[in-house]
């Protein structure tokens, strides 16, 4: 449609080229035509394939419900101890700073070792290693001692040596970190922790075994031992179903045991059944 006013649109450009003015147009007309060209002006042209590419049809989209887990409760294993009737003498027995803070130190160091065998670390690195996590502290040279002390004993060094494993390879986790989910709908829960020490066993095939060792600074004797595998099943149960997950074995395949390092005491978990006790090294 033609306008009293030059336009600078798409339309009023195409007219001013082809001098067609601003009236109105025969929409039924040829408007404008280049002479000396005819159907054939193509023909020189190399023929072009469409670039136009067919499309199927697609099915609506279905979104399923999201199943990460932002919006889970989020529980440690350590939260899934059993907590069972608390006595009073036990109120007033809880760690204090001081035992938090050593057993956080111990276990920087036993991250440490991969094996024995092969461990060489001066108290001068192992110090400087717990200061720079901000570990630090006035019983720090005890502790030390401790952890030397428990590095002579006999069960300890069957755990970190690497003789105790028959396999060709053995991988070693230290601290190693995981999460997981556990349950489904409103009662899954995302639990997320770290593995003080597993071994895996592997051949070429693949995983074997694993071997889950969790270490406690608590004092334990005999005596106390079966309330203390009571007490920590459910968090082993709760490592030890992660371990299956991550390699890929069944759970049967996977030996857990805590280990009691001022005992200097093994205790493999039977979590098969009750949670109670399989087998107890002690020497």
């Amino acid at each position: 449609k033609g306008s009293a006013n030059p336009s600078l649109s798409a339309a009023g450009v195409v007219r001013a080229a082809c001098g067609l003015g601003n009236g109105d147009l025969d929409p039924k007309a040829v408007v404008y035509e280049q002479t000396g060209s005819d159907d054939g002006w193509s023909a020189g042209f190399p023929e072009r394939k469409s670039s136009v590419v067919a499309v199927a049809a697609r099915a609506a989209p279905c979104f399923q419900a999201s199943t990460r887990p932002r919006n889970l409760e989020r529980v440690s294993p350590s939260q899934l101890e059993h907590h069972g009737p608390t006595s009073v003498a036990d109120l007033f027995t809880r760690e204090t700073d001081a035992q938090l803070g050593r057993g956080s130190r111990l276990h920087a160091w036993l991250e440490r070792i991969e094996w024995i065998e092969d461990f060489g670390a001066s108290d001068d690195e192992l110090r400087a290693h717990v200061e720079a996590l901000g570990l630090g502290g006035a019983s720090c040279a005890e502790d030390l001692a401790l952890l030397r002390a428990c590095l002579a004993r006999p069960q300890l060094r069957r755990v970190l040596e690497r003789t105790s494993y028959s396999a060709e390879h053995a991988e070693v986790w230290r601290e190693r970190r995981f999460r997981q989910v556990v349950g489904s709908g409103s009662a899954a829960q995302l639990i997320s922790g770290a593995f003080d020490r597993v071994v895996v066993e592997r051949s070429d095939q693949g995983a074997l075994r694993a071997d889950l060792i969790d270490f406690k600074s608590d004092r334990v004797d005999a005596r106390d031992v079966a309330s203390a595998v009571e007490h920590y099943a459910p968090q082993m149960r709760s490592y030890r179903a992660a371990v299956a997950r991550i390699t890929g074995l069944a759970v049967g395949a996977i030996r857990a045991r805590l280990f009691f390092l001022r005992a200097d005491l093994a205790v493999e978990l039977d979590l098969v059944t009750d949670g109670g006790v399989a087998d107890t090294d002690r020497r």
